[in-house]
């Protein structure tokens, strides 16, 4: 299990991880990944290590004691977005900076991504707490140029332009009260996965503000949740002919 960690794409390290440590109790082994910040290079720097990430684990498969056919990742926030971004574009070949990625798939059989967003353009159609507009908003930070005159830019960071039949399922958590990524952008990411027919489930927290990692008896039903989602995909052993874990020639 992959965890990324929210920041804003901006601060943060793979430390923030503790989010998923219950599933240690439930045989699942728990990596988290440090990424490269909007501040030290733009988008698509961060995809490219999350890649590379997956990659790297699943070629020292054996030596980490994993089971390379069952790699499941979840992240909250910015990391939701990644987490994201990496369910759907793991049957491309977009984002393969990094050489390990030409060693081993980066591909992940299950996702949880939590009030990450998912379409920036459309980030201020609904109530928020921000104007994600602004040239110094977090997105904006990301692709390096405000949102509203980088709609390509905007087009290659969102993971809804990447949905395809091929994605894995994904378990989306979302609260109703988050005004910081509103829960629109669950919901865009949700409807696209349906209609390509991707198995999705969107799970929204009733009075739930933004983010879910910090330990508190309610986020702990949350994490519950989740940890039963990746139970039902991941703990079925599967088809070794999967092209998703096919590693990619030299």
């Amino acid at each position: 299990m992959i965890w990324f960690y929210g920041g804003a794409w901006d601060w943060g390290n793979k430390d923030r991880s503790n989010a998923l440590v219950p599933m240690i109790s439930r045989g699942y082994a728990i990596a988290g990944v440090t990424y490269t910040k909007s501040r030290e290079e733009v988008f698509p720097a961060v995809i490219n290590d999350c890649r590379a990430a997956v990659s790297f684990l699943r070629l020292n498969a054996k030596r980490f004691n994993l089971d390379p056919k069952r790699f499941g990742a979840a992240g909250e926030s910015s990391g939701g977005h990644l987490t994201a971004l990496l369910a759907t574009t793991g049957d491309s070949n977009e984002f393969m900076k990094h050489p390990v990625t030409q060693k081993a798939s980066s591909a992940i059989q299950a996702a949880s991504p939590w009030c990450g967003p998912t379409d920036f353009l459309k980030l201020n159609d609904v109530k928020a707490s921000q104007d994600y507009s602004r040239k110094h908003s977090a997105p904006s930070r990301l692709i390096g140029a405000p949102i509203k005159e980088a709609r390509e830019k905007c087009r290659k960071a969102n993971p809804i332009t990447y949905v395809s039949k091929g994605d894995p399922p994904c378990f989306i958590v979302h609260g109703d009260k988050d005004f910081v990524v509103p829960m629109n952008q669950s919901e865009l990411l949700h409807a696209a996965l349906k209609k390509a027919g991707v198995p999705s489930t969107l799970h929204v927290v009733e009075g739930g503000g933004h983010g879910f990692s910090k330990v508190t008896p309610a986020n702990d039903e949350i994490v519950k949740k989740v940890m039963n989602f990746f139970d039902r995909r991941l703990k079925t052993a599967r088809n070794s002919t999967d092209p998703q874990l096919r590693s990619t020639p030299h």
